[in-house]
């Protein structure tokens, strides 16, 4: 199965109640969509009403539905092979999940039909395990355990198709909310006239809108209201129910969109006056029998034909911004997401003019000009200026180009004369699907950077006074250092090789200042200390620094086995070195974290006094002192004692 060059979308089928038609409008938007693309690309319909299937009727003879797996076979596999994940972290197992979804590819659920350039992936294998299968299993359990499956796997259909349709479940249940509020970017919800069906879609569209605006889905959430089986032979019913009566009289459907669609996406007014003029299902006899697609049946051309409504409908979903007509509304879906569409087609025809190997320059420079913020599931992304001699001389070479057409632009500090660009209009993130793509692709290293000028910023404020990198930071940076360096921009690179350096210096006087390994160097110094008949307390004194000392080895193998020092001695009893205090002495941490920490050491045939050692890159609190003369250690990884 092949992957789509320009990333899909994902639409699904909502109706609150049975008997609406959804399942016949979806058919026939597939097949007008496949017809249009006239094979350049592939579209894909999904039968996710698990309880009531019965897409695969409208695009096969029985002999496709009567085996092979769908919907309820591939989440019953990858629910099975998440659930090691339940413990995980969360940038380690959107990993995994990217691995299994790799692992787990579409193919085996997914057929080809009868009408050219649709697939479809059915509900199911319909055998005695189907209705226990639907019946059993968990879908919000999957979700709690892994959030990200159903967003990662929408990105899979958009992968692999143009077009991916999703026929959902009615009413109000898990499944249906996966289908309307998670999967899709676009949200087709089909009623009739009368009550029932109005109040629960109007509730239902308040819901999805709210929870995705809630959820930071970098897509925007259409609503396109698709009025269905309307009796033109009853006009004034007709202009009933879609006008209403005067306030305060029954309102009718056209004005209840109105409001819920302007309270969603914060519009100063919303107008579908247009859009209904256009788009209504006429109620045609002939189709209330039989699993029949207009499209495929009728002569195309006639404008009273069930199946030119269809393309009304059709053009509306796939080439309006929005069902309303006011293009100055500022909301989240309207004359922004106009912009962005515009944007996001001028860069399309830009990148398509593109030789091949310019095509890999100009990503590699569009994803330095991108800032990624949060963590993977509050993603934002947002414009990054960099300095021009931070690119490489293929980068510098587009960006003429790239400036002509308007989609980055230069510019030039005033006081220091450096160059830089930026992208010329933040609106193109979101606007270029293309781009989008690319984002998610590299999500890790982003999000890495992210933290990387973290670091650096406070560094910075506080004029070096903080630890440049940690040992577990700096492995991470070394690595993306070695895969993505020519991306790097020259402070990040100078920033990682400060990070080295640092770690270089500290181990350094580690070493140095216990003079070899602990264990050792305290056999040496008892043997010198009885040697020269020195003084009881002198010996106390030394055998305080004896054990900080045999502190600072076994702290540094536990570093080696975990990455961070230990937060109590406790732990270093059980370590790989274990840790044990000499007799009369009691030692103990004044502060323990994952890159620095600090120990006091107190002897019981010596009151009051103490001996104080510290470790890490710099301490985050103030460097300890001894109880009775208040000797601050100076140095790191050496013994600092009150006098014998």
């Amino acid at each position: 199965m092949s992957r789509e060059a320009t990333p899909g979308q994902v639409i699904t089928f909502y109706s609150y109640k049975g008997g609406t038609g959804r399942s016949m409008a979806l058919a026939n938007v597939a097949c007008l969509l496949a017809r249009r693309g006239a094979g350049d690309y592939r579209v894909l319909v999904v039968d996710w009403d698990l309880e009531a299937p019965g897409l695969h009727r409208y695009f096969s003879s029985t002999s496709l539905h009567a085996s092979g797996e769908g919907v309820i076979d591939l989440f019953a596999r990858l629910e099975e092979e998440t659930r090691p994940l339940v413990k995980t972290a969360e940038a380690e197992r959107d990993e995994a999940i990217e691995r299994l979804l790799d692992r787990v590819t579409l193919d085996p659920y997914v057929r080809s039909t009868e009408v050219d350039a649709v697939d479809l992936m059915p509900a199911g294998r319909f055998d005695t395990r189907y209705e226990t299968q639907v019946n059993t299993f968990q879908w919000e359990a999957l979700y709690k355990r892994v959030p990200s499956l159903i967003r990662m796997l929408a990105e899979r259909f958009a992968r692999r198709y143009r077009y991916t349709l999703i026929d959902s479940r009615t009413g109000l249940t898990d499944i249906s909310g996966i289908c309307t509020m998670l999967l899709p970017e676009k949200l087709v919800v089909v009623f009739t006239p009368n009550e029932q069906s109005l109040s629960g879609v109007m509730d239902f569209v308040d819901r999805a809108t709210s929870y995705r605006r809630q959820a930071n889905d970098l897509r925007p959430l259409v609503v396109y209201p698709l009025p269905s089986r309307i009796e033109n032979t009853e006009p004034t019913q007709r202009e009933y129910w879609r006008f209403g009566e005067p306030p305060p009289g029954f309102q009718g459907y056209q004005s209840r969109f109105q409001d819920v669609l302007k309270r969603a996406y914060d519009l100063p007014r919303c107008d579908l006056h247009k859009y209904f003029d256009e788009v209504q299902l006429q109620h045609a006899p002939t189709y209330a029998y039989g699993e029949k697609v207009a499209v495929r049946l009728e002569r195309a051309g006639d404008v009273l034909s069930l199946s030119k409504s269809y393309e009304r409908f059709t053009d509306w979903l796939t080439r309006k911004t929005a069902p309303w007509e006011d293009e100055s509304a500022v909301g989240r879906v309207s004359a922004e997401t106009h912009r962005q569409a515009e944007l996001g087609q001028l860069a399309e025809d830009t990148y398509a003019r593109l030789a091949e190997s310019d095509r890999i320059a100009v990503r590699r420079l569009l994803l330095q000009l991108v800032e990624v913020r949060g963590s993977r599931e509050t993603v934002d992304y947002a414009r990054r200026r960099v300095e021009l001699r931070d690119l490489d001389e293929t980068a510098r070479s587009l960006i003429p180009g790239l400036a002509t057409v308007g989609l980055v632009t230069e510019s030039v500090n005033k006081e220091s004369g450096t160059a830089s660009i930026e992208l010329a209009d933040a609106a193109l993130i979101p606007g270029w699907a293309r781009l989008r793509a690319w984002l998610t692709e590299e999500q890790d290293f982003l999000l890495w950077r992210q933290r990387l000028h973290l670091s650096m910023e406070d560094w910075e404020r506080q004029k070096g006074a903080v630890p440049v990198l940690t040992s577990d930071q700096l492995e991470e940076a070394r690595k993306w250092r070695a895969e993505r360096g020519a991306e790097l921009a020259r402070a990040e690179v100078l920033f990682i090789d400060l990070s080295v350096t640092q770690a270089r210096r500290r181990r350094w006087r580690i070493w140095l200042a216990l003079g070899g390994a602990g264990v050792l160097a305290a056999a040496l110094l008892s043997w010198y200390i009885a040697a020269l008949g020195t003084s009881v307390a002198r010996a106390q004194i030394a055998t305080m620094k004896s054990d900080l000392r045999n502190l600072v080895t076994a702290q540094e193998a536990y570093f080696a086995d975990s990455a961070k020092y230990s937060p109590s001695i406790a732990l270093l009893q059980g370590a790989t070195i274990r840790y044990t205090s000499s007799e009369g002495v009691s030692v103990s941490l004044l502060y323990g974290q994952d890159d620095a920490w600090a120990a006091k050491a107190v002897h019981a045939a010596l009151p009051g006094k103490s001996c104080v050692i510290w470790v890490g890159d710099a301490p985050r609190r103030p460097k300890p002192n001894t109880d009775r003369e208040h000797r601050v250690a100076v140095n790191e990884g050496e013994p600092t004692c009150d006098s014998p």
